[in-house]
C-alpha cells in the first residue's frame, strides 16, 4: 500500500503529460514481456495437445489480437481518452458479426439438407412429405 502512495507522489511532481509518457512506457514494456513470455508456453501447451499446426498458428494469433486489444485500451484509459464510444461500436459490431454468421450456418445447413434429401432415394419428385412440428403437421 505504501507504494501506492510512494506512486502517487511521483506522480504529483512531475507534469500530467510526463506520468501518462512514463506510465505509457510500463504498459508497452509489460505488453513486449507478455508477448515474448506468454506466447511460447502458449505454443507448447497446444502443440502437447496433438493439434494440427494450423491450430497452434491460429490461436497464436488469437492470443496476439486479444493482447493487442488490451493494450490499446489500457493506453486509452492512461491517455484519457473516453473508449465508451469504442465499446458500443465493437459491441454493435460483434452483434452484425454474429447475426450473418448465424444466418449462413441457417443457410449452409439448408443447403447441405437440400444435397442429403437429393441423395435419399425415399425422397423423389412427386413424393408427398409430412412435416410433424409438436401437435401441428402439414
Amino acid at each position: 500500500m505504501n507504494w501506492l502512495i510512494e506512486l502517487k507522489n511521483v506522480t504529483e511532481l512531475y507534469r500530467p503529460e510526463i506520468a501518462q509518457l512514463i506510465a505509457s512506457g510500463i504498459v508497452l514494456l509489460c505488453y513486449g514481456v507478455l508477448s515474448r513470455r506468454i506466447a511460447p508456453f502458449i505454443y507448447r501447451t497446444i502443440a502437447a495437445t496433438m493439434l494440427r499446426e494450423e491450430m497452434n498458428r491460429r490461436a497464436m494469433v488469437v492470443f496476439h489480437i486479444l493482447l493487442f486489444l488490451l493494450l490499446v485500451v489500457v493506453l486509452s484509459i492512461i491517455w484519457g481518452i473516453d473508449i465508451k464510444g469504442l465499446l458500443v461500436l465493437a459491441s454493435s459490431m460483434i452483434a452484425v458479426v454474429g447475426v450473418a454468421l448465424f444466418a449462413a450456418w441457417s443457410l449452409l445447413s439448408n443447403i447441405t439438407a437440400f444435397f442429403i434429401l437429393l441423395g435419399q432415394r425415399s425422397f423423389a419428385q412427386g413424393v408427398t412429405v409430412r412435416i410433424v412440428d409438436g401437435s401441428n403437421y402439414v
